[in-house]
C-alpha cells in the first residue's frame, strides 16, 4: 500500500509541474472563451448551475497558484475598474486553467496502475474531482461573470469615447 500511494504522489506531483508550464503555454494558442468547449453552455445558466452546488461556500477555500507562485503566474489585476484589456485577459486564464485541470483529469488515469486495486480507483477519484474537477466549475462559475464585466467595461469605454472624455482621466 505505501508504495503504491508513494508512486501515485510522485507520479502526481510530476504531471503537476509539467502541466504547469504547459498551461503557460496554452495562453499563447489564443483559446477562445466563446467557442466550445470554454463557451457557456446553457443548462450552466450564468453559472447559476454551479452556485447550487454551494460554490460560493467553497470556491475561496480552494488553493490559487497565482498567489502561491505570483512570478510566474501574471497577478490578477481586478481591483478598482478593470478594464477590458485585463478582463480579457481574465476570461483567457480561466481557458487556460480549465485546460490544463482537463489534462490533469486525463494524466491521473496513471494513479490506477501504479497503485492496483480499490487504493488506486479511490485515489484517482478523489484526485480527479477534488484536486481538478472542482477547479474546472471555478473557472466555469468565473467565466461567465467576467464575460458580464468585460460587456459593461466595453460599453463604459464606449460612453466616453462617444462623449469625447478619456475614461482613464473620469
Amino acid at each position: 500500500m505505501r508504495a503504491g500511494l508513494t508512486r501515485c504522489v510522485v507520479y502526481m506531483a510530476a504531471w503537476g509541474l509539467l502541466c504547469f508550464p504547459l498551461g503557460r503555454l496554452f495562453k499563447r494558442l489564443g483559446l477562445d472563451w466563446e467557442r466550445p468547449p470554454f463557451r457557456e453552455w446553457s443548462w450552466e445558466d450564468g453559472g447559476r448551475v454551479y452556485e447550487r452546488v454551494g460554490i460560493r461556500a467553497w470556491k475561496d477555500l480552494a488553493p490559487d497558484v497565482s498567489k502561491l507562485v505570483p512570478f510566474i503566474v501574471p497577478k490578477k489585476a481586478m481591483s478598482g475598474r478593470p478594464t477590458p484589456a485585463v478582463l480579457r485577459d481574465m476570461l483567457r486564464e480561466t481557458c487556460v486553467a480549465e485546460l490544463t485541470h482537463y489534462m490533469l483529469i486525463v494524466a491521473g488515469l496513471g494513479l490506477m496502475p501504479l497503485w492496483p486495486g480499490i487504493g488506486g480507483v479511490a485515489l484517482y477519484l478523489f484526485y480527479a474531482i477534488v484536486g481538478n474537477l472542482a477547479f474546472v466549475m471555478i473557472q466555469r462559475y468565473n467565466r461567465p461573470r467576467f464575460r458580464r464585466m468585460l460587456a459593461a467595461a466595453e460599453a463604459w469605454e464606449r460612453r466616453h469615447a462617444d462623449a469625447g472624455t478619456d475614461p482613464i482621466e473620469q
